[in-house]
């Protein structure tokens, strides 16, 4: 599995924009946990959507996200019934406002995955993390 931060490089200050966390898996996902980071003082998260990853195969996806405080987001997706998910594509897309100049990384940390077989997955690499310039 492998995950990537999809995020502009240079935004305005007042500007809304998308940072979309990225699912490769050529195995099967049950379920999946990680946190994703921001600087606080820079950013502040306005909304999600659930990705198109959570569709794949037309089996039923979960995904969930909250903010147990600011620049730190938990999300989770959970796929039901004991079944699992392979392929690629979106997980999460957060919608971030960009509050004062300056930089910005965006990243993805923490991460628990189980994979089709039950068990804790334990090969997740973080290809890529993002970073904003706020002008």
């Amino acid at each position: 599995m492998r995950l990537r931060v999809r995020a502009p490089s240079d935004v305005q200050a007042g500007q809304v924009f998308q940072a979309q966390i990225e699912l490769e898996a050529d195995r099967g996902v049950r379920e999946l946990l990680f946190t994703v980071t921001f600087a606080k003082s820079r950013l502040a998260l306005s909304g999600w959507e659930q990705g198109d990853f959570a569709q794949r195969g037309g089996l039923p996806g979960e995904t969930g996200a909250e903010e147990p405080s600011d620049g730190n987001v938990q999300v989770s997706f959970i796929v039901g019934g004991g079944r699992s998910i392979a392929g690629a594509g979106t997980i999460i897309t957060l919608q971030l406002e960009a509050r004062r100049p300056g930089v910005s990384s965006i990243t993805v940390g923490d991460v628990y995955a189980i994979g089709s077989n039950g068990a804790a997955e334990p090969d997740v690499a973080i290809l890529e993390s993002g970073a904003v310039t706020i002008h």
